[in-house]
């Protein structure tokens, strides 16, 4: 009598199953078959375009710099340092490799460093006037000086239009333990650490500088790899550069065939 109603428990459960396996399929298909009836809503903020905010928009919109013409930009997060601003980075590398610092000799420390400067006294001034004037004052955590030196762990924030990403924002999975944390992980690469791996415009593997020095090893900093994984490279090393920046969420975008032949993209004039 026991086994025979182990044996109904047992049907009554796979019967249940299998319903709810149907109904989770019926489900799913009524769910995409009401999401084709609802029109699709043109981006038309920045905000919109965000990565954190909805990834079948693209999230990628290019603007036109002096040397380089229209460049693809990453709109990767609607909330960079919870401060509510867009965070944007370079989808390509820029065209020339720069150094963290120009003597081997230099500490990796971010602030004042080479690529520090490079970002806010050259970078910049090749963007669109306009543009460079929308461009807000991030809040950037950096390892502190005293802590660089192994006195502790503390973190400073400076302000800054044009930066560098860090390494705990690039949220590597299993990264080692005793990294000072410099800012809150990006869901972009969380998501998908195979993102990190960049090229320039013409397709070419490269590596690419953050802002964070390597531990142990004063005169290196830390980087992504061609191969789009974490290292680091003495600070006189000529790396890849991705700038990033923040702008306000109600920045207009338009859509625009004249940044890529037979393409129609976003673009911020």
């Amino acid at each position: 009598m026991e086994k025979k109603r182990v044996v109904a428990a047992a049907a009554i459960l796979a019967a249940t199953a299998a319903g709810l396996l149907v109904l989770a399929a019926v489900t799913g298909i009524f769910i995409g078959f009401v999401s084709k009836l609802i029109p699709y809503k043109q981006p038309e903020t920045l905000n919109e375009l965000a990565y954190t905010v909805n990834k079948r928009n693209g999230n990628t919109v290019y603007i036109r710099e002096e040397t380089a013409g229209y460049q693809p930009y990453l709109v990767v997060d609607n909330d960079y340092n919870g401060d509510g601003n867009v965070l944007l980075l370079r989808k390509y590398v820029l065209d020339e490799r720069q150094p963290y610092h120009t003597y081997y000799q230099q500490t990796a420390y971010y602030e004042n460093s080479n690529l520090d400067d490079y970002l806010s006294n050259v970078y910049l001034n090749t963007l669109p006037e306009e543009l460079r004037a929308s461009i807000v004052q991030s809040h950037i955590e950096i390892i502190a000086m005293s802590a660089y030196q192994g006195e502790n762990s503390d973190t400073v924030q400076i302000e800054r239009k044009a930066f560098l990403l860090s390494f705990s924002e690039m949220a590597p999975r299993g990264s080692p333990d005793g990294y000072i944390h410099e800012g809150r992980p990006l869901k972009y690469f969380y998501d998908d650490p195979g993102r990190m791996a960049v090229t320039d415009e013409n397709g070419k593997e490269s590596g690419w500088w953050l802002r964070t020095p390597s531990k142990g090893y004063p005169t290196c900093a830390i980087g992504v790899g061609s191969d789009g994984r974490l290292g680091f490279a003495a600070v006189d090393n000529y790396v890849g550069v991705r700038p990033a920046f923040c702008l306000p969420r109600n920045v207009v975008i338009d859509e625009s065939e004249e940044a890529v032949q037979g393409e129609t993209v976003y673009i911020i004039k």
